[in-house]
């Protein structure tokens, strides 16, 4: 059972004091404190490996890289929000201009 912290060194709990105790056994348990670290660190050379993982990042961005134009063109999402960014952008400066020049006609009264 992966809830009692055998594959992750940790544990699970659905209620806040189930939480709680939890916590408590594993910070004043010693050994239990560094079973769940041991795992803890295997878990994350498991999944984190630099030598394994490194290669694969390396390849999507060189991918990526590879069909900038590509991956932008297909992403409308993007290309809206970026146009939005944009516009909101322009209107702020169009706010900005309007501001300071109602406030120099004030001043000039």
């Amino acid at each position: 059972n992966e809830a009692d912290g055998r594959f992750w060194g940790g544990r699970i709990a659905s209620e806040a004091d189930e939480f709680v105790d939890a916590a408590v056994e594993v910070y004043t348990r010693k050994e239990l404190w560094e079973s769940c670290q041991d795992k803890g660190t295997d878990l994350l050379n498991q999944l984190f490996n630099g030598r394994i993982n490194l290669p694969v990042v390396e390849n999507g961005i060189r991918d990526a890289m590879i069909s900038l134009k590509q991956r932008r063109r297909l992403d409308v999402i993007g290309a809206i929000l970026w146009r939005d960014a944009q516009r909101s952008t322009e209107y702020f400066s169009k706010w900005i201009e309007l501001k300071e020049s109602l406030a120099a006609k004030t001043e000039s009264r």
